[in-house]
């Protein structure tokens, strides 16, 4: 019965598009793997390197998540420059935000997991069953699967897990989706788990790709019964091809790999992650060699890594965005829509994108969606209009040509570059049109929990990368205010919910069409540009990396081979 739900999921077709033109152009990846997303995609997709010095070459990835190499021993130790990692939390109930990737993707698993194709594949389930009336789930555990000190994953382990992740408060951000939907878990032997939901839900538990692909991180109940809360919080007992032995708030995360993994072939011995917010510090560490790998160098000083014969440079094309949210919807001037469409119609996108993004990016629709969703429809969600004369023509009618002022709310991300740059650029657009504007920015994590707690206020800025699921985005980012969602109307949050209901896929579709027309045509959100990932990795430590496809979040550190 393993197929009957993995492949149903897995079969669906999603369009892939061509986002950026031109000899430099990429493939962008046909499965979502960010902080929503599914990997719905049965063609998989490319996270293409452009090896330095050379003209562009591609490397695709294309072995299975479990790995076809035989097992190799751990060896070696990288150091890593990242721009952030969230909270940086290594409890495995208790994970908020994408830039948490790195730990999570590496330490924890799910009944499922996605792999190097963007398929969802078996994990710590061997199977899911679903019933007919689609109220009842019945997954089997895998009798491989081991925790880091090699006892085995129970049912019991995963009931409990489902358990204290909703009992952690405040419940994170999928925990609190998650209690909507699902109405109990029970285990009915040691191998069974049965979860039923409170109504039918075409996401069936997938709440974000990589970052939770089906259901919730499974970790260790006997463990935590030994050494309590607070020691469990710090250093967890789980399932990953990693484990964590060191974490030092805002400094660094130290990662060891679990030799003889119960499914994947971790080889690099250890990773230790250090926090280095500074681009020009990480572009530095990564060209001395004092860091193997480092994210976030999008923008000017690229092309002096691609020029670096001993720097190697990947990139995935159009798979991340940052979008604009109205905190203070009631508040003047956001709750006059002619306002909200006037700051949006003031951003020159296509300006970001050439002179910020160095041509790595294009334009974008106002609402947070994505290209390679099956729902997009270029000629229904064409990007945001930059009309300077419309947009003064709103003001104007909004009794506002006099000038008014915004605040908007920036931090710094590792997985979409150059938030902060993209402010002062789009800043400086509105002050021309007499729109003051204070910049207010925030260190990434105490960011992501004043937007969860909805007190950030006025104009909140938030990114993500790609996704192929419509439903799950609209989910996460519009009808979830306890989370990542945005304040928008009751009716508009309870039309989202109610496309779980519909599980034919051409109305679903439409359902979520008519779901974005909505948040288009009222303007709950306004966008920046779609922007391509980029990370660079040094060639004398690191010889091969496969990557998620559309990926926008450093991960998959168990592909990684060492030189």
């Amino acid at each position: 019965m393993q197929s009957e739900v993995w492949d149903r999921i897995n079969n669906r077709r999603f369009r892939r598009r061509k986002v950026l033109g031109g000899a430099a152009a990429l493939t962008a990846g046909a499965a979502g793997a960010m902080l929503v997303g599914c990997g719905d995609d049965d063609d998989g997709g490319d996270s293409t390197p452009t090896t330095s010095g050379t003209s562009q070459s591609t490397s695709t990835a294309t072995a299975s998540a479990t790995g076809t190499q035989a097992a190799a021993k751990p060896r070696g130790e990288i150091k890593m420059a990242l721009v952030t990692l969230g909270d940086q939390s290594s409890d495995p109930h208790k994970q908020n935000a994408g830039n948490n990737l790195p730990i999570i993707n590496s330490c924890f698993e799910q009944f499922s997991r996605m792999d190097l194709n963007g398929k969802l594949i078996p994990a710590i389930g061997s199977s899911f069953e679903e019933s007919a009336d689609h109220l009842t789930y019945t997954i089997k555990i895998n009798p491989k699967a081991k925790f880091w000190d090699g006892t085995s994953v129970t049912a019991e382990d995963a009931v409990w897990s489902y358990e204290r992740w909703q009992a952690t408060k405040p419940v994170d951000t999928y925990g609190a989706q998650a209690a909507g939907i699902i109405d109990s878990v029970t285990s009915t032997d040691a191998s069974t788990v049965v979860v039923k939901v409170k109504k039918p839900s075409t996401l069936r538990m997938r709440w974000a790709g990589a970052f939770a692909p089906q259901g919730w991180n499974i970790a260790s109940k006997a463990y935590y019964d030994k050494v309590g809360e607070d020691a469990f919080r710090k250093i967890p007992m789980a399932t990953g091809p990693y484990k964590v032995i060191a974490n030092e708030a805002q400094a660094f995360v130290e990662l060891e790999a679990i030799e003889g993994h119960w499914a994947l072939q971790p080889q690099i011995a250890k990773i230790r992650m250090e926090l280095v917010p500074e681009q020009a510090t990480r572009i530095a560490r990564i060209q001395t060699g004092e860091a193997a790998f480092a994210d976030g160098v999008l923008g000017p000083q690229l092309s002096t890594l691609e020029g670096d014969s001993k720097i190697q440079v990947y990139q995935s094309e159009a798979t991340a965005k940052a979008t604009v949210y109205f905190h203070s919807p009631d508040q003047a001037p956001y709750n006059d829509v002619r306002f909200r469409k006037a700051l949006g119609m003031l951003i020159d996108q296509d300006a970001i994108v050439k002179t910020l993004f160095q041509g790595k990016g294009v334009s974008a629709p106002s609402a947070h969606m994505w290209t390679i969703m099956d729902e997009y429809d270029k000629a229904k969600f064409p990007a945001q209009a930059y009309n300077v004369e419309e947009a003064r023509k709103l003001l104007g009618e909004a009794g506002l040509s006099g000038g008014t002022k915004v605040i908007i709310n920036s931090y710094d991300s590792s997985s979409v570059q150059l938030i902060p740059d993209t402010i002062v650029a789009v800043a400086n657009m509105w002050k021309k049109e007499k729109i003051d504007v204070e910049i207010v920015a925030t260190e990434a994590g105490a960011y992501f929990e004043k937007f969860r707690a909805k007190t950030v206020g006025n104009l909140a800025t938030l990114g993500s990368g790609a996704s192929t699921n419509g439903e799950a985005v609209l989910n996460t980012f519009y009808a979830n205010p306890a989370g990542y969602g945005s304040p928008v109307p009751q009716a508009l949050q309870d039309q989202i919910k109610a496309i779980g209901q519909e599980f034919d896929e051409n109305k679903h579709k439409e359902l979520v069409q008519a779901a974005y027309k909505k948040i288009i045509d009222e303007q709950w959100s306004i966008t920046f540009p779609y922007s391509n990932s980029v990370w660079a990795v040094r060639k004398d430590k690191i010889k091969e990396w496969k990557t998620l496809p559309g990926n926008a979040y450093p991960g998959t550190f168990y592909t990684m081979v060492p030189a």
